[in-house]
């Protein structure tokens, strides 16, 4: 799961998030176009087509499962690259965006930062919240993926066992 947080240029603040996006893994390139970020548009939607070519070999389905895995990693630190490439910064006033993006190693740690032990153990608690948070949606996604296959197991099961009680 994501962290979100805003960055800022010229008055203008706007969303990037950090961590592993489950929204890229599951609906690709779509997730480009509604954060209005055309080179990653572009990137992904080359990465589906050379997914849906991998689904054609041998083992394609994993291959193309262990790319997905790769974008959803990739795409938020690579759309927050190209937000500071534009101009974009984290506000040094928020405490909650500095420590999101240094944490997940967006940006680095400065000098101030290193030498500052209230902002680092704020940082670290900060971070520590934000991935329990995280870890908590990962962990109900899982529990809802089993209970979605148990269910349809026993519907598959029943649906089987009435039409031989009907052969």
């Amino acid at each position: 799961m994501s962290v979100k947080f805003q960055v800022e240029k010229d008055g203008f603040s706007k969303n990037v998030f950090a961590g592993f996006s489950w929204t890229t893994f599951f609906f690709g390139f779509w997730v480009s176009i509604f954060r209005k970020d055309f080179k990653g548009f572009l990137t992904l939607l080359g990465i589906f087509v050379i997914n849906i070519i991998l689904r054609f070999l041998p083992l394609g389905g994993i291959l193309s499962l262990a790319l997905s895995i790769y974008v959803g990693f990739w795409y938020n630190k690579s759309h927050f690259n190209r937000n500071l490439e534009e101009g974009f910064n984290v506000l040094e006033t928020d405490e909650y965006a500095n420590a999101i993006a240094k944490g997940y190693a967006l940006l680095p740690y400065t000098d101030e930062d290193k030498n500052e032990a209230d902002r680092l153990t704020k940082y670290r608690t900060t971070l520590a919240t934000a991935k329990s948070g995280e870890q908590k949606k990962f962990w109900l996604f899982i529990g809802l993926t089993i209970a979605t296959i148990v269910l349809g197991y026993f519907i598959a099961i029943g649906t089987v066992l009435a039409n031989l009680a009907n052969f």
